[in-house]
């Protein structure tokens, strides 16, 4: 008995490790310039103009009955212009509240034209010249490709003056079961997973991340590791564990301190947020 016990309590630390220093999955539009020429993008947020770089460049937005954390990168980066054979990833979201795994399940049910139009106000891509590629009202005519949980918007050069366009086209396309277990839940929804024993765990190709905001997932990671380093590892693995629980109830814990609280996890997201401002620059 008290060795099922002593497994169980194993059990139990190991889960909550895992459980708490995270970061959630998400979707994304990523836009890809096969041009020879720089792309513009201007974007205009419903009841919100931009990011807030306070807030990591996080707002909420309700749309379909689910509240979404939206994470405009154009801000994270301060530059909307993207260079001829490259991409940007332009906003991510992920849902927030209990029951995530049935509200991703939602999301990504949801027609993609649908949800842009429920984030944006304003969006309009144009060449440095000045003429539009499209807008915002259009975006149904381009070719959008999905790839599991990434939508790719790609600009090519105009033929007989027209932008190529085509039907979406889906490719992968990932849709997790309705899984009420706890357990299965987390490991659906996170993306990278830092433990307080040093070990971090993120994965080689993740779907709707750039090689570079890869590279500045790690930085937040780390940035867990230096907080048990730098403090009571206790203490810290007490805060991080309350902020877990606080996610799972929907506060955005990566969007504010919302003092007098003081969320790790905006720590870290604020990190990764500028690593991924000095790599794009």
């Amino acid at each position: 008995m008290k060795s099922k016990s002593r497994l169980l309590i194993i059990f139990l630390l190991f889960f909550c490790n895992v459980a708490f220093s995270f970061t959630p999955k998400r979707e994304a539009l990523i836009i890809w310039n096969y041009t020879n020429k720089n792309v513009i993008v201007e974007r205009e947020f419903f009841d919100i103009i931009g990011g807030i770089q306070e807030n990591n460049y996080f707002f909420e937005k309700n749309i379909f009955d689910m509240t979404l954390s939206i994470c405009d990168i154009l801000g994270v980066v301060n530059n909307n212009v993207i260079k001829p054979n490259q991409c940007l990833v332009i906003i991510n979201y992920f849902p927030l509240g209990p029951q995530l795994s049935e509200k991703y399940n939602k999301l990504y049910t949801l027609p993609f034209i649908d949800k842009m139009k429920m984030i944006f106000k304003k969006l309009e891509i144009k060449y440095d010249d000045g003429n539009s590629i499209i807008t915002l009202n259009d975006l149904d005519k381009m070719a959008i490709k999905r790839s599991d949980r990434t939508y790719i918007l790609e600009i090519f050069d105009n033929v007989d003056g027209k932008n190529i366009t085509s039907e979406e086209i889906e490719v992968n396309a990932a849709s997790m079961e309705n899984n009420s277990d706890f357990f299965q839940n987390i490991l659906s929804v996170f993306e990278a997973i830092s433990l307080p024993d040093g070990k971090i765990f993120v994965l080689e190709t993740i779907p709707g991340y750039t090689s570079k905001e890869r590279q500045t997932l790690i930085t937040h990671a780390i940035e867990h590791q230096a907080q048990f380093q730098n403090g009571d590892s206790q203490q810290v693995f007490q805060q991080l564990l309350n902020e877990a629980s606080l996610f799972f109830q929907g506060v955005n814990i990566f969007r504010t301190r919302n003092p007098p609280h003081w969320y790790l996890e905006y720590d870290a997201q604020k990190v990764q947020n500028n690593a991924l401002r000095i790599l794009w620059n």
